[in-house]
């Protein structure tokens, strides 16, 4: 019978492996066969819509669900029959689940006085998990005298206090406005790297998870479509879903004209013929393709080159400018760029030609499936 009681220390940068995992409800997928391996002290980010599968893996990897298939290696070692209260994890919810009646330090304290550590070394922790989220000034009050952010930074505290060898944070900025959200993206990063806890987090927010993560995993309908850097992720995303769903992208039906390795060239549907990088799947000359250019990624050129429109809006937002565009065949497309001190957006009906700033940015893949 394996033993259900965890090791003595586990490092806080031990490696996580998702080897082929998989989940059911009843006749519903939930998850298809995940792998994932995850570097000691790396932050990997699980994004995805509403439904996608990641809070599933998430509580997969706590232990509070059982998966139907794979298993959960922590430090190379099998954790799937340790219940949630033996595993090596610790949890930051949605709601941070402080205790209200408990001090900042006293709520930081439980999960060490939970574990019988003697008292001398949970209060050298405290005051160490206190300094490490800046709110030395504030042990002694209750959850309710904190802001957001304050309570944020307690129940990180509290999950870190206990030297978890992974950090689960689920949604944790969701409750946060969206000033706030970006300072404590910033602060839970700086103590992310302080710490050296390997860590998971769920969102569905793109730009938060582009921003923390080491590496984000992208899933869809239980599936996995793209693991890599948030650079690669956006630059260079595998599937239409990525393109479409991380970041803002033009889309185009066209025609494949030629690919190779070293790229593709494709005849937009109004005859403009533009070059692009190589297909992500397996598309031959003639096949009908979708032609992805995210909005920055486009340059006015001058009248009777490129892809021909019409503005119909501008929007000034701050240090950028974004206009409308409607092409002769019809269809809406954004173009971002830099705004000058004094800049205006053109008129509404001005003639506009537009071509993309290098093939590397244009993406091609196949059109999805009808709905």
């Amino acid at each position: 019978m394996p033993d259900d009681t965890p090791t003595d220390r586990a490092a806080p940068s031990a490696s996580l492996t998702i080897e082929r995992v998989a989940h059911r409800y009843g006749g519903s997928v939930a998850l298809e066969q995940i792998s994932v391996d995850v570097a000691g002290g790396e932050l990997l980010s699980l994004l995805g819509p509403s439904g996608c599968g990641k809070t599933t893996l998430l509580r997969i990897i706590g232990g509070f669900i059982r998966q139907s298939a794979g298993r959960i290696l922590v430090g190379g070692q099998p954790v799937d029959h340790l219940p949630a209260n033996k595993r090596t994890v610790g949890i930051v919810f949605q709601n941070y689940a402080l205790f209200p009646h408990m001090t900042v330090a006293r709520n930081i304290a439980y999960g060490l006085e939970a574990r019988r550590t003697p008292h001398a070394q949970i209060t050298a922790r405290v005051a160490e998990m206190l300094a490490m989220v800046r709110l030395e000034h504030l042990r002694d009050r209750l959850p309710r005298e904190l802001s957001g952010g304050q309570q944020q930074r307690v129940a990180l505290a509290r999950a870190l206090a206990v030297r978890p060898s992974i950090l689960l944070l689920d949604e944790p900025f969701a409750a946060l406005d969206k000033n706030l959200r970006l300072d404590m993206q910033i602060e839970v990063k700086r103590i992310q790297r302080l710490s050296g806890t390997t860590t998971i987090l769920v969102t569905h927010d793109q730009e938060e998870a582009l921003s923390l993560s080491d590496r984000i995993a992208v899933l869809n309908q239980g599936r996995l479509e793209q693991l890599a850097t948030p650079t690669e992720i956006y630059d260079r995303p595998a599937s239409l879903f990525v393109n479409r769903f991380v970041g803002t992208a033009n889309m185009l039906p066209g025609v494949l004209v030629s690919a190779d390795a070293g790229g593709s060239v494709v005849a937009l549907d109004d005859g403009t013929r533009i070059a692009a990088r190589a297909p992500t799947e397996k598309l031959i000359p003639g096949d009908p393709v979708a032609v992805c250019i995210r909005p920055e990624h486009l340059r006015m050129v001058p009248s009777g080159e490129g892809i021909r429109g019409t503005v119909e809006m501008g929007l000034p937002l701050g240090a950028t400018i974004v206009h409308e565009i409607r092409t002769l065949s019809g269809h809406a497309i954004k173009i971002a760029e830099p705004r000058q001190t004094g800049m205006e957006p053109r008129l509404a009906g001005s003639a506009i030609a537009l071509l993309p700033t290098q093939p590397g940015a244009v993406g091609v893949f196949r059109p999805a499936a009808p709905s």
